[in-house]
């Protein structure tokens, strides 16, 4: 999953490898944003910020058919016709930033993208250390491995 972070000019991004994920597990993750993926660039040196975001990899459930709606959103906890055994969802919930790269003109937003699928966050003006507490779901057919 890559994560870049930006407006108009890329603050940095990262990439999360998610087969290390349990199931059922929530995991959180404080990541540094580096302006390329080379981890011999100079430029990922310098101090980016930093993101906080917590994955969590829920299998569909057999033969369940509640859609929880609780929360105002409808989540699925059973398996969409035509979805291989072990699919399920992924959560990706994003926190906040911290001491993002800038002066002025920093009106940052996250951008998840997972297997071409991508989410934004909303931008919120003029701020170093944004707090965003949006969280995204993406349909998976399989458990993701990578």
């Amino acid at each position: 999953m890559s994560i870049p972070v930006g407006k108009h000019d890329k603050m940095g991004m990262n990439v999360i490898p998610l087969k290390d994920l349990t199931p059922d597990e929530t995991r959180s993750f404080t990541l540094d944003l580096l302006k390329t993926m080379d981890p011999n660039d100079p430029q990922n040196d310098k101090s980016h910020g930093q993101l906080v975001i917590e994955l969590t990899y829920k299998p569909f459930k057999e033969g369940d058919s509640e859609i929880d709606t609780s929360d105002g959103t409808d989540v699925i906890e059973k398996a969409p016709e035509g979805t291989q055994a072990g699919g399920g969802l992924l959560v990706v919930a994003v926190h906040e930033a911290q001491d993002l790269e800038g002066k002025h003109h920093t009106n940052p937003y996250v951008r998840v993208l997972f297997r071409g699928e991508e989410r934004k966050t909303k931008c919120i003006k003029k701020n170093r250390d944004p707090r965003w507490e949006e969280e995204f779901q993406f349909m998976c057919k399989e458990p993701p491995t990578n």
